[in-house]
């Protein structure tokens, strides 16, 4: 081999070389490149899944919150209307026994008694005795026992009396309409706090 066709060998092994060691140089950086993009979209696809995750459990959440409190508000309706019922029921029959008592002859008594009790305890006060218009047959003896200017007052419905004392702006309540409401209003106080200790 001359001498010219072994430096033209040597000349071609050095650029196979060096072409050799870019395209090795260049496969070794696409290779970096490639391992970065894909970590960076594998952190991207990483990030976007935490943050769509995380939307989706708080939708979620807050549509359990939603149904847990519709359910609740559902039951605490379905509780109270049945509480409701169940007052209405226990009432009645307080009701027909008032109404049963009011057409004794005890009832009577006991409107003049109570007017009596009252003049007795404040006499030397001026005052009006109100009565349902069903009791009116009992005016004239109520009037006649405490001196007390009596009138109907249509809202009394279940009976009993109210006497205001003119002078001191007092309101003495004996309606059985008061009565039954107030222990209508006890009733599902208690019913309420029975209700919560079995919870």
């Amino acid at each position: 081999m001359t001498d010219e066709t072994q430096k033209l060998r040597r000349f071609k092994d050095a650029v196979y070389t060096e072409a050799e060691g870019r395209v090795n140089s260049i496969l070794a950086e696409a290779g970096k490149s490639k391992r970065d993009i894909l970590e960076k979209a594998e952190q991207s696809v990483n990030s976007y899944k935490s943050a769509e995750l995380a939307r989706i459990d708080k939708e979620e959440e807050q549509r359990l919150v939603r149904e847990i409190s519709a359910a609740r508000l559902e039951a605490q309706r379905k509780v109270l209307l049945h509480r409701e019922k169940l007052a209405d029921k226990v009432f009645e029959n307080v009701v027909k026994k008032l109404e049963e008592y009011r057409s004794g002859e005890a009832y009577g008594s006991w409107l003049t008694n109570a007017a009596k009790s009252v003049k007795e305890s404040y006499p030397d006060e001026s005052a009006t005795a109100f009565i349902s218009p069903k009791d009116e047959k009992y005016a004239a003896e109520i009037e006649k026992c405490s001196g007390f200017d009596v009138q109907l007052k249509p809202t009394i419905l279940l009976g009993g009396i109210t006497i205001c004392l003119n002078d001191r702006n007092i309101v003495l309540d004996s309606t059985f309409d008061t009565a039954v409401e107030e222990e209508r209003q006890r009733f599902c106080r208690n019913s309420d706090f029975a209700a919560a200790q079995e919870q």
